[in-house]
């Protein structure tokens, strides 16, 4: 799962303005799904393979309890490289 920042205005480029920003946000509002989906499946995985990957189980359960139109992805980033900065952090002491 990617978590850059998807920007579909390319392919709108032209078209009027109104029906560009519909057709944004259906695309916005599709890739926010598709996240949530594929943030959804990581809660198959065990806790020592989401410990690999720098989650745990309640960092996904808080992710997928968030609003429906929020993506899950940012705060599963944030979570994990939190984590793994204080991982690098505690190993250099």
């Amino acid at each position: 799962m990617r978590t850059t920042s998807f920007a579909p205005t390319s392919i709108f480029a032209g078209r009027r303005p109104a029906l560009r920003d519909v057709l944004q946000a259906v695309a916005r509002l599709w890739h926010v799904l598709g996240n949530r989906r594929k943030t959804a499946r990581l809660t198959e995985l065990t806790d020592n393979q989401l410990a690999d990957i720098g989650l745990t189980r309640v960092e996904l359960r808080d992710a997928l309890s968030a609003s429906l139109l929020q993506d899950p992805s940012g705060a599963l980033t944030i979570a994990a490289r939190n984590r793994a900065a204080l991982f690098y952090r505690e190993a250099r002491r």
